[in-house]
């Protein structure tokens, strides 16, 4: 088959959309807790509304962004803006018209971008990229309201293939945004010849540093952050090694004989995607628990279901459900007792 029948083949192909399911529920309750913290310290004002209305956010004369060509230039503006980000992102964590909901919390997200945008964080425009994927994709067809209105069941179908290609398309973003985060690590303190102080300047820093790090300055470790920093910047930049590690294991076989080669063979005998998931988890929580990087950690986490295909993931959740089963009858028992 050539190179073209076989891309077509691969955007084409099908699958459960557990994974995808798993990222249109997680992501957006992510995202609901960070609208939920901004109201609770009373921020929305102070974000969004407009300038004359007490935002911090300003525009030239004829500039102002569409949000408030619609909607007048008062705080009520600003709150109403929070209910659409909130009310959008709460229907595609239910499975509820999810297209029209992701694009609408895509362009209030852009909105909020416009009225402010030094407050527009690189982790809001991947949001908004992940939903746009969401948006086209069949990921509310199990575990959502729709399923359960449709089936009964919120589980919904069980093993209906539907398009593969959303869930292709957030691996290669995962895969993107980390290589392009370890090339942009210009700074010399990412090198051996800056002696791989980067973490180490970051923990002692006092405006992200989640807590007092003083005790880094001991040899040993000061020593274990540069190993740190150096294991960062190698995961980040090998990052595309999960896209050649996923082809050698798609092409191992060719015309039912076995593919040869020392680096397929050896790519085919290790781990390597599940490695470095592993790492990227513990990398993302160790984030969470050592700096201020708001839901950064856990939007990024939201995401990882994508590494996987839907039989690996029934196939661990076997495994957990065989390691903790429920115990039905005790209930019963219970109540039969009283």
């Amino acid at each position: 088959m050539s190179a073209l029948p076989r891309w077509v083949a691969f955007w084409n192909e099908r699958e459960p959309p557990t994974a995808l399911a798993m990222i249109r529920i997680a992501l957006p309750l992510v995202v609901l807790f960070d609208l939920c913290s901004l109201a609770a310290h009373g921020a929305l004002t102070w974000l969004w509304a407009a300038p004359e209305a007490g935002g911090i956010g300003g525009w030239g004369e004829g500039e102002a962004p569409l949000f408030y060509r619609i909607f007048p230039a008062t705080p009520a503006s600003a709150q109403l803006l929070w209910l659409g980000l909130a009310g959008s992102a709460l229907l595609v964590a239910a499975g509820v018209a999810l297209r029209p909901a992701a694009l609408l919390y895509v362009w209030l997200s852009a909105q909020a971008a416009l009225i402010n945008g030094p407050a527009d964080r690189a982790i809001d425009r991947i949001i908004r990229i992940m939903f746009l994927i969401l948006c086209f994709s069949p990921a509310a067809e199990v575990w959502s309201l729709r399923a359960r209105w449709r089936t009964g069941s919120f589980r919904g179908p069980d093993q209906v293939p539907a398009p593969s290609w959303p869930r292709h398309l957030i691996l290669i973003q995962l895969v993107l945004i980390y290589w392009g985060a370890g090339l942009a690590k210009g700074g010399t303190s990412w090198y051996p010849w800056g002696g791989y102080r980067a973490l180490y300047y970051t923990l002692r820093h006092p405006i992200f540093a989640a807590a007092d790090f003083s005790w880094l300055e001991h040899p040993l470790a000061f020593a274990l952050t540069q190993l740190a920093t150096a294991c960062t910047h190698l995961w980040e930049l090998g990052a595309p090694l999960v896209l050649l590690a996923a082809y050698y294991r798609r092409t191992a076989r060719s015309n039912g004989a076995e593919r040869r080669g020392w680096l397929r063979a050896l790519f085919n005998r290790l781990p390597v995607r599940n490695v470095y998931v592993a790492f990227g988890v513990v990398f993302h929580l160790s984030l969470a628990l050592t700096l201020r990087l708001g839901i950064f950690p856990f939007a990024m986490l939201a995401c990882f279901p994508a590494f996987f295909r839907a039989e690996e993931l029934r196939a661990a959740g076997a495994w957990l459900a065989a390691r903790f089963p429920r115990r039905v009858g005790e209930p019963a028992l219970g109540r039969e007792r009283g």
